[in-house]
């Protein structure tokens, strides 16, 4: 069963890296306990680059605006210096266009703490429904922020699991995470997602992946298929 086959990854991956506590930018604001908005500004700014970048450009935000970064601050800075603050995480006129406007939406809904306070299926609706929020922007808010039971798919989770065969080609975004939600204990959702990417990173690479010394070369179809 794919449930079975999940376990057994997510055990021995979670036995094999090690995740520093500053190598990704939502454990490094959860650890801090930044404010909730806070929280989405950040996964927002890790979107497509680096976690270094995503932190940088959070950082020089946070020196520019003075904590907390709230949505009124964003609203009034002029948009040169946003793009300026965070132009180190890349797509810095696009992300500053994003800021600009989920701001905006989040203060007409009364506040990110309104938002969150709202049952997860009506909160996770109401983040997606903002541009620039997809299914695992809203699901690493929801799950760093309350705890709420969204496993969130990132490229990396996305590659491991077609590899191994965990995913198969009809599986979209929710039809993985449903299959991971499904196996792992929800109070390791974060960990283990955290556990994954990194994982993908270190071993299960896009581009010459480390199959010699990988852990899951016994169980994985990409291996066996290309040995």
């Amino acid at each position: 069963m794919v449930s079975d086959l999940i376990r057994y990854v997510v055990n021995v991956v979670l036995n094999y890296v090690k995740i520093g506590q500053e190598s990704f930018a939502v454990r490094n604001l959860k650890n801090r306990k930044y404010s909730n908005f806070e929280v989405l500004i950040s996964t927002v700014l890790s979107q497509n680059t680096s976690d270094k970048n995503a932190i940088k450009a959070f950082e020089n935000l946070r020196r520019l605006l003075g904590s907390p970064i709230t949505p009124e601050k964003i609203l009034e800075i002029p948009i040169n210096l946003l793009e300026n603050a965070i132009k180190p995480a890349g797509l810095y006129k696009r992300r500053a266009r994003i800021l600009k406007n989920l701001s905006l939406k989040i203060t007409e809904l009364g506040g990110m703490d309104r938002i969150l306070s709202l049952p997860p299926n009506e909160a996770r609706s109401i983040l997606m429904s903002i541009p620039g929020i997809g299914s695992k922007t809203a699901d690493v808010v929801l799950l760093v922020t309350r705890n709420y039971p969204f496993f969130p798919i990132d490229t990396h989770i996305a590659r491991i699991s077609r590899r191994i065969g965990i995913a198969s080609q009809n599986d979209d975004y929710e039809r993985l995470s449903l299959k991971y939600r499904e196996a792992v204990d929800p109070s390791k959702y974060l960990e283990v997602h955290l556990a994954l990417i990194q994982f993908g990173r270190d071993i299960c690479q896009a581009r010459n992946p480390k199959c010699g010394i990988c852990p899951l070369r016994d169980v994985c179809k990409y291996f066996l298929a290309h040995s």
